[in-house]
């Protein structure tokens, strides 16, 4: 069902009952914007919502696949236990604490759940910012310099780990935007979406397709005020 916002009636009380329940501090950057029109603010504030949840499945797919991707490469690297392995831990000594307290807090959450400690469960506990993380500069040599183009078959000619660690810390920034409800409407959403697919597309050019054909994006991008 399309977005439409016009049928509703936005009246001073039932303006002003909104900016009271959003809140005049989250609502402010939109009323700058809306040149302090409290009914087109509010307007943008409701596609902004909309169009976070339109990006909302490509960023879930997109994470996924990074996670999943890095995965393969430690697994490759240490073997399907990596968490377990001090050779992992040992890949950086300046971030052997921060890999460490990180694992171990989500091993903590599996056994309090009573649940096997299997490499899956690590995986999906484990955040974006851990495995974007993993591909800083300081894992090129130990993980990246001979598994990059394996573990991303259609990365483009002469893209490099830095390159790809850009454009993830990009998505990971959308990424956290959506997830706790920011403003992302001042940004190129055209080029986050594609970058979001681009990347997908570089493990798998086929879940690109598939995401890109069920993406709602561009309806919600037409909608807005």
């Amino acid at each position: 069902m399309p977005f439409r916002q016009e049928n509703f009636q936005y009246q001073d009380d039932v303006s002003l009952a909104l900016e009271n329940t959003i809140s005049v501090e989250r609502l402010g950057t939109y009323l700058k914007r809306a040149g302090f029109d409290r009914e087109r603010a509010i307007k943008l504030y409701l596609w902004n919502s909309y169009i976070s949840q339109s990006l909302h499945s490509p960023l879930e797919i997109c994470e996924v696949s990074i996670r999943n991707s890095v995965n393969q490469c430690l697994v490759d690297a240490f073997g399907s236990q990596w968490h377990n392995e001090q050779r992992f831990f040992d890949i950086n000594p300046e971030t052997r604490s921060r890999l460490e307290t990180s694992i171990a807090q989500v091993v903590d959450r599996i056994e309090k759940a009573d649940h096997p400690v299997t490499n899956g469960r690590v995986v999906a506990g484990l955040s974006f910012e851990f495995w974007v993380g993993l591909m800083a500069g300081k894992y090129e040599r130990p993980l990246w310099q001979t598994r990059l183009h394996g573990i991303f078959p259609n990365l483009p000619r002469g893209m490099k780990r830095k390159d790809l660690q850009q454009r993830l810390r990009r998505i990971k920034d959308l990424r956290n935007r959506v997830a706790h409800y920011e403003p992302v409407f001042e940004r190129d959403l055209s080029q986050d979406h594609a970058d979001i697919i681009s990347t997908i597309s570089y493990r798998c050019e086929h879940t690109a397709d598939w995401v890109n054909h069920h993406s709602r994006f561009h309806l919600a991008l037409r909608a807005k005020p």
